[in-house]
């Protein structure tokens, strides 16, 4: 199985960058690699341990990345579009591209 680095959760102040399997892309699901991504306030909160999460979740969200694979059913998306991750869900679009391509 292929794998990728994630920042992982531990505990709090006790993040890891780690080497994790890499998902494959479900029924309306992307798979992206992600190229550029920040922390924000929730980001934040989580590693100082003020909003509950169970230790091994992979943190980091709103990334800009590459598509990689995408599951069934997903239109209007190739392998190669660059896009970006809206908010925290797994909805992607395209508003972001053109910025991203350089």
């Amino acid at each position: 199985m292929k794998t990728m680095k994630a920042t992982v959760f531990h505990g709090a102040n006790d993040i890891r960058v780690e080497e994790v399997n890499r998902p494959h892309a479900g029924a309306g699901e992307a798979v992206i690699r992600v190229t550029l991504t920040t922390i924000c306030g929730t980001d934040l909160h989580i590693v100082r341990g003020e909003y509950p999460v169970k230790p091994g979740l992979i943190i980091g969200h709103e990334p800009v990345g590459v598509i990689e694979e995408l599951g069934p059913g997903v239109t209007g998306y190739k392998i190669g579009d660059r896009v970006r991750v809206k908010l925290i869900h797994t909805d992607v679009e395209r508003g972001f591209i053109d910025f991203a391509r350089d």
